[in-house]
């Protein structure tokens, strides 16, 4: 009776009798909705549009019928849930679901942005290629700092054709420290001779692998020597491949002319201060630490197969290379690098970068 009253007195109750309607309609007053937006159709509309300001309108029903009112709203006493003891449920799961490790393989196709597994050759380790390291294609990209980044990896399908150069930091601090980083990293070898690719998803470096045909070793398609002495730059690429060159350390280093080089046609500078080299420390009149066809920029083209496995069939590199020189000091010496990549196919089908269906 208390609630019944307290709905009548709220006015929430239709009136009991032969009424000829169940329901109450209350509606917003075009004052009111001009109030909320001036604009037709909410702030008086045209009889066309009236059916939108009518979206305002609230309906109100309730019936006078028996048993229409809740007579105990003690709801908690007569739901069982209530009753059970802590932890017990009335219900059950079914049984977890589990997969066979025999149902589960590596994916063995290349998809896009796919990581590349990347080897070297290894004639001491029981497999003939391990990790580079890493384990992945590397392409190194400036950072926040303007410093090469390592730990950028090629992804698969993704070109990076305009590359910003970045900032290499080589350890001048001992000689030993910057032979390292001349003949090791970063040298023409880590980059591309001695660089090879997984043909196939599957193969993951960190597991090596033993058999030639799963990898995919870089080449050389062409050499740029860059001389900082002029500024300029040279194709070398017949002189550096007949003479297997590579990127070489050299100690101590004759900085005065008139000492003539012998068998360094790997020397690639115009430079008449580095024309003589001398490995022979007795001979050097200076102590001047010198790095010679160090890499300065790689762009690698890799070419794959049309098939859904994606198997990578050939990877070339244009490679720029330069001298750098140091003397043992505490602070690095520092040159710019670059790299780029593009993924290209035999398939024929024209890319384009435009939105939309074409």
């Amino acid at each position: 009776a208390d609630q019944i009253s307290r709905f009548k007195d709220l006015d929430s109750c239709s009136f009991e009798g032969s009424s000829t309607s169940d329901s109450i309609t209350y509606c917003y007053q075009s004052n009111e909705l001009y109030g909320v937006n001036p604009k037709a159709p909410m702030g008086g509309s045209a009889a066309a549009t009236e059916g939108l300001s009518r979206a305002l309108c609230v309906e109100k029903k309730n019936y006078a019928f028996p048993s229409q009112f809740y007579t105990n709203d003690d709801l908690q006493s007569s739901v069982s849930v209530f009753g059970t003891s802590a932890g017990q449920k009335e219900y059950s799961y079914t049984e977890d679901a589990t997969i066979s490790t025999a149902d589960v393989s590596i994916d063995r196709y290349y998809d896009q942005n796919d990581t590349i597994a990347a080897f070297r050759s290894s004639a001491q380790a029981a497999s003939g290629f391990i990790s580079n390291g890493p384990g992945f294609f590397q392409l190194p990209q400036n950072d926040f700092s303007g410093a090469c980044n390592d730990l950028n990896y090629v992804g698969f399908e993704v070109n990076v054709r305009n590359p910003q150069s970045c900032d290499r930091y080589v350890d001048a601090s001992t000689a030993t420290s910057f032979q390292s980083q001349c003949q090791r990293d970063q040298s023409v070898d880590r980059y591309v001779t001695d660089l090879y690719l997984a043909r196939n998803a599957e193969l993951q470096a960190s597991s090596g692998v033993s058999s030639a045909s799963d990898v995919i070793g870089v080449e050389i398609q062409r050499v740029l020597y860059y001389d900082s002495s002029t500024d300029t730059t040279s194709d070398v690429t017949t002189s550096y491949v007949a003479n297997n060159c590579e990127t070489t350390y050299y100690g101590d280093v004759r900085t005065s002319t008139g000492f003539v080089r012998t068998g360094q046609t790997c020397l690639f500078t115009s430079n008449s201060s580095w024309t003589s080299i001398d490995t022979s420390t007795a001979n050097a009149t200076s102590s001047v630490m010198f790095c010679a066809n160090i890499v300065r920029d790689v762009v690698y083209y890799v070419n794959h197969s049309t098939t859904a496995r994606g198997t990578i069939q050939q990877v070339l590199a244009d490679v720029t290379i330069t001298d750098l020189t140091a003397t043992t000091a505490s602070y690095p010496v520092v040159f710019a690098q670059s790299f780029a990549i593009e993924f290209t196919s035999a398939n024929t089908a024209q890319q384009t970068t435009e939105n939309g269906n074409l």
